[in-house]
């Protein structure tokens, strides 16, 4: 991605003094491990992993469709909880993930559901707080001490 100089120069400033947002996506964790210390599984590979616990054929639907097609009728909530838990709680950090949070950001939003930023144990810029962004209320910033860290799809912490 280019950006003019004067934007990156924004940019850098606003890092620097702590004024920026840091919205993380599912690359965030790609490289983090879960417990079994296996790559953490995105949409697809846990749109597999849900059909073949169910004994159906997976043929490259998307985690809606297969979540649709299993809940209730093939698996409990339950069941789907305790294969989330399995692969989303007790992951390990990748490196890059850790080296994020050494910045002092204003306010981190991810679509991740898994525990990683939880489990960064380094010393960090911040004091984080956790949010589920399914559930929780969203809270005021309280200055550049404190991170709101918000799980915008849920939280496998916090499951709603």
């Amino acid at each position: 991605m280019q950006f003019d100089s004067g934007d990156e120069a924004f940019l850098i400033k606003s890092i620097m003094q702590g004024d920026a947002l840091l919205i993380l996506g599912a690359g965030a964790s790609v490289s983090s491990k879960n417990s079994y210390g296996q790559p953490v599984k995105t949409g697809g590979s846990l749109a597999k992993l849900l059909a073949e616990r169910a004994a159906l054929p997976y043929e490259s639907e998307t985690l809606t469709e297969v979540v649709s097609a299993v809940r209730g009728q093939y698996l409990s909530d339950v069941q789907i909880g305790s294969i989330l838990a399995k692969e989303y709680k007790g992951t390990f950090p990748s490196d890059e993930l850790i080296s994020l949070l050494q910045v002092c950001w204003r306010r981190i939003y991810t679509f991740n559901y898994d525990d990683s930023i939880e489990n960064i144990q380094k010393k960090t810029a911040q004091i984080r707080r956790y949010y589920n962004g399914m559930v929780d209320s969203a809270a005021e910033f309280e200055g550049p001490r404190f991170l709101h860290v918000v799980h915008l799809h849920g939280d496998i912490n916090k499951p709603e």
